[in-house]
């Protein structure tokens, strides 16, 4: 990754990226840390493996929902109290999940979590375009992005480990400590980076009816909610291809997706760099086709043959690669020209990504099996909308 320009001190910009990462993560690790202990959590709370999954479920619902409130009210009362808070809220709802007595009260508890977690996952993209422009905000955003696209994926693995230290609960009390040393870090280093100001519920809605018509934030945020349809249907659907149809042990898989993950990590790191030689705009596009050619390559590959397993995690890779690419950039596109609602517009994006992603993947795998088949036929037709969609009005 290039190094930020003049105008902003690397030390400054270090400091911002660790923070925005360390809320990132607290965000999305709190979502699947815990799935290695589901088994002994429904023995200890003598409840039934749906009520246990409904906690991840109930999670997302949660998470959709704080999406959309968090942003506007960072915009009226001004991010930094609304991220405290967000980290504080964190911290309690944690410690009560690593508390629950039942599984009722710990479906509760993760609802209050992952209200925080709004505030930690939509926030650190409003600060980022609060305090930076072009190249610098893509470098920012592209850190952001490494973390949110690693950490679901690296989450179970580090639940894993915590588990052979002891139980289900330990997991949630680690999730305390991340959060009460985030909070302590950032109440002493994050700066107010935006003017408050108020608007009544009316003003809130026309703002956003305002933005939804907006070709150029419309345009970009469709396209990032194609890329996430592929993060959804990886996730969901990989453990069942690499494990069930390439018969790869727990451990393997790690390894396959983690490779997966190493390309999308290499694109966005260096899609800064990418961007100050060639402009935004242009590299999503080549971000596009990339996301693109891969895909259809991968498709045309799993319609003709049955494909060895290294050419899967090969595409898949290359794939990631151009998300990578695409994430980043489309993420800035979308919010730069609305800085006097950047909270409002970053909530819009992250419940267009998540709803769109949500709703393609609850449709197709219960229409389809879990193959590769529907894998690459998804993440190609995926790729198809976002090359049609134009970022900027033509």
């Amino acid at each position: 990754m290039s190094t930020p320009s003049t105008s902003v001190t690397a030390a400054s910009f270090a400091l911002m990226a660790t923070l925005l990462g360390l809320f990132s993560m607290l965000s999305l690790t709190a979502t699947d840390m815990y799935l290695p202990a589901l088994p002994s959590m429904v023995l200890d709370l003598g409840t039934t493996e749906a009520r246990a999954q409904a906690t991840l479920v109930i999670f997302f619902a949660g998470l959709s929902l704080s999406q959309l409130v968090v942003g506007p009210l960072s915009d009226r009362f001004g991010r930094r109290p609304v991220i405290l808070g967000g980290t504080a809220l964190f911290v309690v709802s944690s410690v009560a999940c690593a508390l629950a007595p039942t599984v009722e009260v710990l479906l509760a508890a993760r609802l209050f979590q992952a209200f925080a977690a709004g505030a930690l996952a939509v926030l650190p993209r409003s600060i980022t375009m609060d305090s930076y422009r072009g190249v610098e905000a893509t470098q920012l955003i592209g850190i952001v992005t490494i973390v949110t696209a690693a950490s679901p994926m690296l989450a179970p693995l580090a639940g894993s480990f915590v588990l052979l230290q002891g139980d289900w609960r330990t997991i949630f009390w680690v999730l305390s400590a991340l959060a009460v040393a985030t909070l302590v870090f950032a109440a002493s280093a994050l700066p107010e980076t935006t003017t408050r100001r108020k608007a009544s519920v009316r003003e809130i809605g026309q703002q956003a009816a305002t933005l939804l018509r907006a070709p150029s934030f419309r345009g970009p945020a469709l396209i990032t909610a194609m890329a996430f349809v592929c993060f959804a249907m990886l996730i969901t659907t990989a453990p069942f291809v690499y494990i069930e149809e390439y018969g790869l042990t727990p451990t393997q898989f790690g390894l396959a997706f983690g490779t997966n993950a190493f390309g999308f990590v290499i694109a966005a790191g260096g899609g800064g760099a990418l961007a100050e030689k060639l402009g935004t705009l242009r590299t999503l596009q080549i971000g596009k086709a990339v996301y693109l050619g891969a895909s259809v390559a991968m498709l045309l590959a799993a319609l003709a043959i049955t494909p060895p397993l290294w050419l899967v995690i090969g595409g898949m890779s290359v794939v990631l690669f151009g998300l990578g690419l695409v994430l980043p950039t489309g993420t800035v596109l979308a919010l730069e020209e609305f800085t006097e609602s950047a909270g409002l517009a970053s909530s819009l994006l992250g419940s267009i990504q998540m709803l769109t992603g949500a709703v393609a993947v609850g449709i197709l795998t219960a229409l389809f099996p879990n193959t590769l088949l529907l894998l690459v036929g998804a993440i190609a037709a995926s790729a198809l909308a976002a090359a049609l969609l134009r970022a900027r009005p033509a």
